[in-house]
């Protein structure tokens, strides 16, 4: 089976440009160790005062945060519409479980970004090619009982509809047989579309569906027909989560105004 990382979407905007000439040396960073007592403070404080933000700026709400896991490890799968997402969905969940995402690796060419994105319980993925490190980082980060932030559209798209979705996130969700937790945030487009360098004030949403539970045996191999199932319910499931989404912030904007 094709590696699923050569393919799959997560953490932050994707770059799809395959240029290994442009992408900076990670080397050494492909390790995911359990983060610290005070690395945990660290963690939960900032999505506690981005949450705080959230909830001021955009209005957001979350719908069906009773359907989170109590704790992990589970993969959170979210729609990717703006580099706002990664910062929402981590402002949606509670932040006493730590949320870890791959992010592209042209972001580790300024130090400090690198450095801030570690602390957070990041690491990068190089896109173009098989990135074995990182998933090796994925399966400790699950071992650790940590979530695990991915985007099976692969990269960030725009409009209403999710058109394809990649196999790498069912595929890592059979392997170490996890739960999917679909994540869809309405108004992030509007909010900061390509380009912008300041979010606007617009209303989002956050639905939460339904976990999902890969039909896979207890050990052995990954059957191929589960993934490509998994893929299939992942993208349904996503794009109803997707839609209410949208249409909660609609509703909401449309009262406020």
């Amino acid at each position: 089976m094709k590696n699923p990382l050569e393919s799959s979407g997560t953490g932050v905007q994707q770059d799809s440009s395959g240029a290994a000439s442009n992408q900076p040396h990670t080397q050494g960073r492909h390790e995911v160790a359990p983060m610290s007592n005070s690395g945990r403070m660290v963690h939960r404080s900032i999505r506690k005062v981005v949450s705080l933000l959230a909830r001021s700026y955009f209005r957001l709400s979350v719908h069906g945060g009773d359907k989170i896991p109590i704790d992990g490890p589970y993969l959170v799968i979210g729609v990717h519409r703006s580099n706002l997402d990664v910062f929402l969905i981590g402002a949606a969940l509670p932040s006493e479980q730590i949320l870890r995402c791959m992010a592209k690796e042209s972001l580790w060419q300024h130090a400090w970004m690198g450095s801030f994105l570690e602390k957070m319980g990041s690491f990068p993925v190089s896109r173009g090619h098989a990135d074995r490190a990182a998933l090796r980082c994925c399966e400790q980060a699950l071992a650790h009982g940590d979530l695990l932030l991915m985007f099976p559209e692969g990269t960030r798209r725009s409009g209403p509809l999710i058109a394809e979705v990649h196999e790498g996130p069912a595929w890592i969700a059979c392997r170490y047989r996890v739960p999917v937790l679909p994540v869809a945030l309405g108004g992030t487009e509007q909010a900061l579309p390509p380009g912008a360098k300041f979010p606007r004030r617009v209303r989002v949403s956050v639905v939460i569906g339904e976990p999902i539970y890969p039909e896979v045996p207890l050990e052995g191999r990954v059957p191929r027909h589960s993934v490509t199932e998994l893929s299939e319910r992942i993208k349904v499931d996503l794009q109803q989560s997707f839609t209410a989404a949208s249409s909660h912030s609609q509703t909401s904007s449309g009262q406020a105004g």
